[in-house]
Order: structure tokens, then C-alpha cells, then sequence
């Protein structure tokens, strides 16, 4: 859309924000209101990351053999939706359709083929953007986990997903930090799952989704 000054002399237009923008031209306006606290160390408690974009690879992470192979199985239909999770896509309103597009697709550019992972490019333009040092993940769609009705799977799909930011992610760098998904709807695998990650490199703590039937 034309941009105007107050004598309504115009003075060019806007790039339109697609799912294939760049991170850094979309925080192009972060980047430059950065410079004033570049001397400040500035930590960003609440970063998600969106698991299902890489659920390909994380279902390989699934302890479990029987239940690997039904997630895996879901590959063969149209559409590949991620296999075992609960989520209702339809339901998803938060890119407010044409008007903040971000999160209806990620198509932008990465290298897919190099050593760094797409994740780890993708938080590091975004934190270089707007003058972070040092970014806390957690999973966005695997916070309604909690309500799937086989605790079973819950279990298995949580741990896949502490496997995959463990150990493909957060070793890459020191800059990102990550809080393991608890399956809070089984006890026994809680204590498991905290013996297991705990004192992993770049893992600061746990995440206890509050999405569920069963009271905490």
C-alpha cells in the first residue's frame, strides 16, 4: 500500500509480507530500533517453535517401534498431516488470514542441505533481528497435547520432540535454550522424562501445558 507523509505526498510502498518473506526484511524496522540496546543482554523467554513444520523428522525420533511406524504411516496420505497429533488445523485463526500471513505456511528461504539446521537459521535471523542474545523454545501445536486421548502417545510424541530439540537443535547452538515437553497425563513417564533430559546441553527446564482434562 502507497505510504504517506502528513502532506499526503507519496512516497513509495510497502513489500507485501508473504509466507516467503525474508525474516530480515520483515524486521528490517527491529533491526534499526536495536542499535540503542545493543549494549544490553536481552533474553527472549517465550519462542516457539512451530514442531509440525519438521514433524517428518521428528516422528523418527519415537522410541517406541509400533507406534513410529503408525506416525510414519500417515505419510502415505494426501496431504501428509502430522501423524498421531490432536490438533484441529481448522481451528488455527492466528495469522488472521490475509493479513499476517507468517504463520499460514513457512516457505522462506533456507538451506535445507547445509549443516545448520533450518530451525536454528530461522530463530538466528529473527534474534539477530531485533538485538536478542538468547531465545527459550518450546513446541506451539504439541501445547494441546495434553488433551489427546491416549496418554501412550502423548508419551511417545512428547519425548520424540525432546529428542529432536536435544539433540539435532540445541546442540548447534548456544544461543537458543529449550524446555522439554512433559506429558504431565502420565507421572511415572514425568519422573522419566526429567531423568532423561535433565543437564542436556542448552535444556533449561520442562514445559507443563495446562491444556488438559486431568487436573495438574
Amino acid at each position: 500500500m502507497p505510504i504517506e507523509k502528513p502532506s499526503g505526498a507519496i512516497t513509495g510502498e510497502l513489500p507485501e509480507i508473504t509466507i516467503k518473506s525474508d525474516t530480515r526484511d520483515v524486521l528490517a524496522h527491529a533491526t534499526r530500533q536495536a542499535e540503542r540496546y545493543k549494549d544490553t543482554f536481552i533474553v527472549d523467554i517465550d519462542g516457539h517453535v512451530t514442531e509440525t513444520a519438521f514433524w517428518n523428522e521428528i516422528i523418527e525420533f519415537i522410541d517406541d517401534e509400533v507406534i513410529r511406524h503408525n506416525a510414519q504411516s500417515f505419510r502415505l496420505k494426501l496431504g501428509s498431516p502430522p501423524g498421531l497429533m490432536n490438533h484441529t488445523v481448522g481451528m488455527y485463526y492466528q495469522d488472521v488470514f490475509g493479513r499476517i500471513p507468517h504463520q499460514a505456511g513457512l516457505l522462506e528461504e533456507v538451506d535445507r542441505g547445509g549443516k545448520v539446521h533450518p530451525v536454528i537459521q530461522l530463530v538466528t535471523r529473527a534474534i539477530d533481528s531485533m538485538g536478542i542474545h538468547t531465545q527459550v523454545v518450546f513446541p506451539t501445536p504439541m501445547l494441546l497435547l495434553g488433551m489427546h486421548p491416549q496418554i501412550e502417545v502423548e508419551v511417545a510424541l512428547g519425548n520424540a520432540f525432546n529428542r529432536w530439540m536435544s539433540e539435532s537443535i540445541l546442540p548447534q547452538s548456544d544461543r537458543i535454550k529449550g524446555l522439554m515437553y512433559l506429558p504431565f497425563n502420565d507421572p511415572a513417564a514425568c519422573v522419566e522424562t526429567v531423568k532423561r533430559f535433565a543437564g542436556r546441553p542448552g535444556v533449561i527446564g520442562f514445559t507443563v501445558t495446562s491444556t488438559r482434562n486431568r487436573p495438574v
